[in-house]
């Protein structure tokens, strides 16, 4: 089910900029804790760090819940639930 949700992000956002912020997310926690790789936790903390938008919402819907499944249902549109967690950059 999670390579579904990773696909229909992907399709809603735009490979390009799904991808490359996907990449400096695991890039910088790579750097940030090296051989011991980290927590989810420290995953989701380097992440919001160097993503250009919010992310509490968007990690509290689909890492810690599967309420993105209810959203999804209830919008019929991956790009009506992408709208849900688009936000000006920081």
């Amino acid at each position: 089910m999670r390579c579904t949700a990773c696909l229909k992000r992907r399709e809603a956002k735009g490979n390009n900029d799904f991808e490359e912020g996907f990449r400096r997310a695991i890039r910088e926690c790579h750097l940030r804790h090296g051989v011991s790789g980290g927590t989810l936790d420290d995953f989701v903390e380097t992440a919001k760090a160097v993503a250009p938008q919010q992310l509490a919402r968007f990690f509290g819907d689909w890492v810690y819940s599967t309420r993105w499944v209810d959203a999804l249902t209830a919008t019929g549109s991956v790009k009506e639930l992408a709208a849900r967690y688009r936000a000006p950059s920081r």
